[in-house]
């Protein structure tokens, strides 16, 4: 390669990468966190591509031609980490600027390569990003239609034990096993349909009032014991009463503690604790056991999208529940936090103001 812009790229090929990591970082939200081998991904590789592609004695004219290097980094993306497809075009337009500084002086046919490569990596990419996305809401849906055809068939199954043997004993047993079907397909539909809402700019709609967080919790615990028997531990040193909306809190709280049970260390306690501070009521859900990387903790808060960890695991999921907390605590508010160690297990802490009523108006994130 006697290319001196060629020459530039291949001996300066680290020091781009690192500044290039740098902005990313610094002006891409989803990239904050990422752990390093996530972030650089094939840039690496298409870095050297563009050293060839800046040689005149080397055939390939452009970074990505005759490879799929481009579609493979825009489908990892998708799969691997929150990026939106925003992201991905702005991580490619960082490139390009880190390229034209740290490569000058350019003569006009160098400039053009790079340019050229650049587009046509938006390009591939873009393409490999939107097929992926394509193929995992296919994936959603046929997760959606099994889990929807459980409760479905629960119910229809003691509907028809009843109109089959109106005067059995076990009637009773037939109609409250038809109602759980039902409240459980209910309870899908409405998560589906208020992350649909904010996920198109709305907020949660709250009906706010007063209640005591620790009762909610309270509630949520005595409901699940029947079913995981004496694992939760519910710590509430003392009421913490707000304005809020109880309905939306109580779903919250449920779906972190049945997300703890999910992932957490089988027969490990699962605790709750209920406290008030500077104003503020914070509800935590502790689980031993799982660990989630700091590349995976913002996705888990994005719709349909599940942990890379999750996703390799036994457990069936839609990613609704973590982003329906987020909304929950947003549309009061608030936020919701996660922390976690290999050692210490994870935590979420639920963290609102003690009254809602003044942030009925705010914006949310999703």
């Amino acid at each position: 390669m006697d290319s001196s812009a060629s020459h530039r790229l291949l001996t300066g090929n680290a020091r781009i990468l690192r500044l290039w990591t740098e902005r990313v970082r610094a002006e891409v939200a989803a990239a904050a966190q990422q752990p390093h081998p996530i972030l650089a991904n094939t840039m690496p590789r298409f870095l050297h591509y563009l050293a060839e592609a800046l040689s005149p004695n080397h055939p390939r004219q452009e970074a990505s031609e005759g490879s799929n290097i481009a579609q493979e980094h825009g489908g990892e993306r998708v799969r691997l980490t929150g990026y939106r497809l925003e992201d991905l075009i702005r991580e490619y337009q960082l490139l390009r600027d880190v390229l034209l500084e740290q490569l000058a002086p350019l003569t006009e046919a160098e400039q053009l390569t790079v340019q050229r490569s650049i587009d046509r990596a938006v390009h591939e990419a873009c393409g490999a990003y939107a097929l992926v996305a394509e193929g995992l809401r296919e994936r959603l849906m046929l997760s959606l239609a099994h889990d929807l055809r459980g409760p479905l068939t629960a119910a229809r199954t003691g509907a028809q034990m009843i109109l089959r043997r109106p005067d059995a004993p076990e009637v009773a047993r037939w109609a409250q096993r038809t109602l759980e079907g039902l409240e459980r397909l209910d309870g899908m539909v409405r998560d589906l349909l208020d992350l649909g809402r904010v996920g198109a700019g709305r907020r949660l709609t709250l009906t706010l009032g007063p209640c005591e967080l620790g009762a909610i919790a309270r509630s949520v615990v005595e409901a699940l014991e029947p079913t995981h028997g004496a694992r939760f531990v519910l710590t509430a040193p003392e009421p913490v009463p707000g304005h809020w909306s109880a309905d939306a809190l109580r779903r919250g709280v449920e779906n972190l503690v049945t997300n703890a049970l999910k992932y957490g260390a089988s027969e490990r306690p699962i605790t709750l604790r209920v406290v008030a501070v500077q104003g503020r009521a914070q509800l935590t859900v502790h689980n031993e056991g799982s660990y989630i990387p700091p590349g995976e903790r913002e996705s888990l808060f994005q719709a349909f999208r599940r942990s890379a960890s999750a996703e390799q695991g036994a457990q069936r999921g839609w990613g609704l529940g973590l982003p329906l907390v987020r909304a929950v605590a947003e549309a009061h508010g608030g936020s919701v936090e996660v922390d976690s160690d290999p050692e210490r297990g994870t935590t979420f802490t639920l963290d609102v103001p003690l009254d809602a009523r003044p942030f009925q108006d705010a914006p949310t994130s999703l």
